[in-house]
């Protein structure tokens, strides 16, 4: 890995860190208070789901850098699913384990549901999720899926203008359904993305100009399409959200942004993917806990803050971490056989 892409790697790194924070804390300032009807959080968090937005702009950026290396489709989607999966069974298994042993009202699930879990699929085929914050990742496979499909065509060339297409209709399916007074049909909201495409086309966009090392003339359009559809999509905060983020990636694709290089934020976005697994219900059951043998709210937050953290760092380094680099050197000694084997074959 050159030393630009470190550099980009530790900023998206940073930006994970923040997502996951914003999440967590909205979840443990607001959500909770909503849920459980204690409104004693020392402080709110309101706008923490937005948090999950700013992951799919970084899934848009590092899924276009990711498949820029690959060979095949088949290559990404092994990637994706070592990525993925066994960090996923453990955060699964653990917040089962955890919701059975000190159930909380309406986050229990049965033993075959959480078994159902397991394919990631639950949520088209109305298996309660084992954590509703699973549903974002119903989200990331269909993007992984349209990916799949672009590789498979031989259209990733066309990204830029396959993306700016997708938030273009993003745009005119809610000026649509406005002028007809009509919602957005469900269906075609879960398979074109149409509420999240505009973040997951800032991301694409970005990591298209830091490609080629420049700011496309096309770029304006796609950032300008992106911040409409989330404006369409979300209201006035999505739009806000939008044009933040668009400057923020702009940074990022013009090698500016080395101020989120902080070691803190690195290391919370190393762990990002486990800890936005465990912290929801595991950190429920925790404030409930400490809440009801009359621990003050702060006190029971940094606990369950604590035991989210301890379990993400354990299971980064226990399975996370090391499934990743199994695939590193699992694809490093294929790449290094392939050019054996198409030789062995002429």
């Amino acid at each position: 890995m050159s030393t630009s892409q470190a550099s980009r790697s530790r900023e998206l790194d940073a930006l994970r860190g923040i997502a996951a924070s914003w999440v967590l804390l909205f979840h443990y300032t607001v959500r909770y208070g909503a849920i459980f009807g204690d409104g004693n959080a020392p402080f709110r968090v309101p706008d923490g789901f937005f948090g999950v937005e700013l992951f799919f702009a970084i899934s848009g950026f590092v899924m276009l850098m990711t498949v820029s290396r690959m060979r095949s489709a088949g290559e990404f989607v092994i990637a994706r699913a070592a990525r993925l999966y066994p960090t996923y069974w453990v955060g699964v298994a653990a917040t089962f384990v955890v919701m059975a042993l000190w159930p909380l009202a309406g986050r229990t699930v049965t033993a075959p549901e959480a078994a159902f879990n397991l394919t990631m699929l639950q949520e088209y085929f109305h298996v309660p999720d084992v954590d509703s914050v699973y549903w974002s990742l119903e989200v990331e496979l269909v993007f992984y899926a349209w990916i799949v499909a672009m590789m498979a065509a031989g259209w990733l060339p066309r990204a830029r203008l396959l993306v700016t297409g997708w938030m273009l209709a993003g745009v005119g399916a809610y000026l649509a359904c406005r002028w007809f007074g009509r919602p957005l049909p469900v269906m075609l909201d879960r398979v074109l993305l149409l509420e999240h495409c505009g973040y997951f086309g800032i991301g694409v966009t970005a990591f298209l100009d830091f490609q080629q090392g420049r700011t496309s003339r096309w770029s304006a359009l796609q950032y300008g399409a992106a911040v409409v559809v989330s404006w369409l999509a979300q209201g006035l905060p999505g739009g806000l959200l939008a044009l933040a983020i668009v400057v923020v990636f702009w940074l990022v694709s013009r090698r500016r942004a080395r101020l989120l290089d902080m070691r803190v934020l690195v290391f919370l976005g190393a762990i990002s993917y486990p800890l936005y697994l465990l912290h929801q219900n595991i950190g429920y059951a925790v404030i409930h806990a400490l809440r009801a043998r009359s621990v003050g709210y702060t006190w029971a937050m940094l606990a369950a803050m604590g035991v989210s953290l301890a379990g993400a760092t354990a299971l980064h380094y226990a399975v996370e971490a090391p499934v990743r680099d199994w695939f590193h050197r699992w694809s490093k000694r294929r790449r290094a056989m392939a050019p054996a084997i198409q030789g062995a074959g002429t």
